[in-house]
């Protein structure tokens, strides 16, 4: 065969089970007796996949594969069986050979993965997917290629060019991208690599339609209907909601939903306060105004951001949590000091969304033909003494 056909011909095996980060390659020799070609050319191929980052050699150990290559841009199975017939298991050392050498470190065999550095400095659940996105991809033994998504401040984003410039200079094997910024970020890979097909994972801090995939989102609205009806188990009729509005989270699914339920439930009351941003400005006065026009005998609160100034507001006017009002508190675990621990709660975990986007991007990376999902962290119901059963 040729050298291009070889290459096809192992971009093919290389994409199909059981290739995978670590397994080791048959030796260079033992290679040339399968494919019936010199040990020469079968160097020249390899060395190829090595520049190309799919497989790395140690000295006195073998050579093993880092990433597999893409089953998307590999040759289909008839183009190579009309060149050879071959398997993919028997190019592997299904069971490594005893070496006196060192295994390869887990360094040279380890992956780059690209996450948003910026998205900390926004809201506290970007914090805390990005803390345990990195710490996650350290722990796996790999190195966390922070890029930056915005110019000289959050407002400012980045142009594709100017993004696809970064991703050039930082090259990665895969990316975690923000879901908001799915068009910028193909165009941007686009622009850098060409159709070179790179494995990317979009997540979203809260509920998002599903405009891109694999997607990993938080469910925030599900948490809205979730709020009402557990409310009205508890026989509250008067269920009030707060939530936030901007840019990047708008209200109006969570307001529908919302509604939906409080028609389901036939109840008559219908209130919604929405606030711009994740300050809480205005909350205080917005609460006096609905207090005053139609008072709720229950309130879900959509975005924990609110909390510290609504406790306040309670402690102002001497409203006890329970007592004088039901209340749900969406929380956030890993962000402390928010929701007093006694409240009751719908509790999700960012913290799982960034394990969980690593673990899928990595495996997306290592695993030939890997099912690409879909999926939204639901949040946890934690009861507690902000609500009780109401008499009848």
């Amino acid at each position: 065969m040729k050298k291009e056909e070889l290459i096809l011909v192992f971009e093919y095996l290389l994409s199909r089970g059981p290739c995978r980060n670590g397994i080791q390659l048959r030796s260079e020799p033992e290679l040339g007796r399968i494919f019936n070609e010199n040990r020469q050319k079968i160097r020249r191929v390899l060395d190829d996949f090595v520049e190309r980052g799919f497989i790395f050699r140690k000295h006195g150990s073998g050579t093993f594969v880092r990433k597999a290559f893409p089953a998307a841009e590999a040759p289909e199975a008839t183009a190579v069986a009309r060149l050879i017939r071959i398997s993919p298991e028997q190019i592997f050392l299904l069971t490594p050979r005893a070496s006196k050498s060192p295994h390869p470190d887990r360094t040279e065999q380890s992956l780059r993965i690209g996450i948003p550095n910026d998205i900390r400095f926004l809201m506290w659940t970007d914090n805390v997917i990005f803390e345990a996105a990195r710490s996650r991809i350290e722990f796996l033994g790999h190195v966390a290629v922070p890029y930056e998504q915005y110019n000289l401040g959050l407002e400012n984003f980045k142009s594709p060019e100017q993004l696809a410039e970064e991703f050039r200079l930082n090259r990665c094997d895969g990316y975690l991208f923000e879901s908001l910024w799915y068009e910028n970020m193909q165009e941007a890979l686009h622009l850098a690599f060409g159709k070179t097909e790179v494995p990317a994972i979009y997540f979203w801090p809260g509920s998002t339609p599903v405009n891109c995939q694999p997607l990993i989102q938080i469910d925030t609205d599900e948490a809205v209907r979730r709020a009402v009806d557990l409310f009205a188990g508890f026989g509250y009729r008067r269920i009030a909601l707060i939530n936030m509005e901007d840019s990047a989270h708008p209200a109006l699914p969570e307001r529908v939903i919302y509604q939906r339920q409080i028609a389901a439930h036939r109840f008559d009351y219908e209130e919604v306060v929405t606030l711009v941003g994740p300050i809480g400005s205005g909350l205080a006065n917005s609460l006096d105004a609905l207090f005053e026009r139609h008072p709720p005998d229950a309130v879900y609160i959509a975005d924990d951001h609110y909390l510290p100034v609504f406790q306040r507001w309670l402690e102002q006017r001497g409203i006890e949590p329970g007592r004088d009002l039901g209340i749900i508190a969406l929380s956030n675990a890993q962000v402390e000091n928010v929701v007093p621990a006694e409240w009751s709660r719908l509790e999700f975990d960012p913290a799982q969304v960034g394990l969980f986007a690593v673990d899928h991007l990595v495996r997306t990376i290592n695993s030939p033909n890997a099912l690409l999902c879909n999926f939204s962290h639901q949040a946890t119901w934690k009861p507690g003494i902000s609500t009780v059963e109401q008499k009848k």
